[in-house]
């Protein structure tokens, strides 16, 4: 698979694409071995809705999905998980607080913070941390934020993994099922990377087998497939205004939103307040979003 072929199939008819994206569940249920093996990975968002519906109308009424509730969801995403049957609802074993106090706080984004945390290591003298601290435009962190390797609080990008993945990968061996995803390359650069590197949609080589069946659509296509065939969704994205969900108070996507907290803060402003208020190495997490650019909608002008 090459990056001029994913750009190929990403022009495709959405027609087209639902044709794929069922041929490659399809696939991946047969060589698998058969619909009790495997799990449609369900957050209650619109790409995951859509590949629910793909599976329960084209490949069996039947097919089996799951829901990790973090604890750090939209209420609403929560309650609209709910109104689905033969959906088994799983939660982590580690609250989001205490992985903001021992692991670090979602800053900036996903790679840098994983950049951050490793530069934060205390052998300043090996490879990896003169990379990070280094000018590589894709290797390094940022010169604007390379700041926060010397604050007194961890940045990290751990909460995922203890949050979602985590919980997830123990559902896969508890149940012996393989997860189909709603996951598509054009969300980032990472999720481009590893489509590439896993050959396609379909996954059989790595640890834990998988499959992206939408790989190939862009949030554009979910939208249209949505409308066309009715399909009711969580009304929260409404509100969001086009929005992607993601966890309700994120430090990720400060440079593309400085904003993104003022809707959490009109709806539920106890939640809001409360998660702010959690902190690592005696730090609030209000004090680090700041440091960010954050705009907080309860700190006149943005400012404290």
């Amino acid at each position: 698979m090459t990056i001029e072929e994913l750009h190929k199939m990403q022009k495709w008819s959405l027609q087209d694409k639902v044709a794929h994206a069922n041929d490659m569940m399809a696939e991946f249920i047969y060589k698998i071995g058969g619909l009790d093996k495997v799990y449609i990975s369900f957050s209650g968002g619109v790409d995951s809705l859509v590949l629910l519906y793909l599976a329960r109308n084209y490949i069996s009424p039947k097919t089996k999905a799951a829901f990790c509730n973090t604890g750090m969801e939209w209420p609403e995403m929560v309650e609209f998980g709910k109104t689905f049957d033969n959906v088994d609802i799983i939660t982590p074993k580690m609250h989001a607080k205490k992985i903001y106090a021992e692991k670090g706080f979602p800053l900036v984004s996903k790679q840098n913070s994983h950049y951050i945390r490793e530069a934060r290591r205390p052998n300043k003298d090996t490879a990896t941390y003169k990379l990070r601290m280094g000018d590589n435009r894709f290797f390094s962190i940022p010169k604007k934020w390379k700041f926060l390797v010397t604050k007194p609080y961890s940045t990290s990008e751990q909460c995922c993994e203890y949050l979602k993945k985590k919980p997830m990968k123990e559902y896969d061996k508890e149940t012996g099922r393989k997860p189909i995803l709603g996951i598509m390359a054009a969300e980032s650069l990472l999720r481009t990377q590893n489509y590439l590197r896993y050959g396609g949609c379909n996954s059989f080589a790595t640890k834990r087998e998988h499959s992206w069946p939408m790989s190939i659509w862009t949030s554009e296509d979910v939208w249209q497939f949505i409308r066309e065939n009715n399909i009711e969704y969580c009304k929260i994205y409404d509100e969001l205004k086009d929005k992607r969900t993601g966890c309700i108070c994120c430090g990720y996507g400060v440079t593309l939103d400085p904003h993104k907290l003022d809707l959490l803060y009109s709806k539920y402003p106890k939640l809001y307040r409360h998660i702010l208020s959690w902190e690592n190495n005696g730090v609030p997490f209000r004090t680090a979003l700041r440091d960010t650019g954050m705009i907080l909608p309860d700190e006149k002008g943005g400012e404290q």
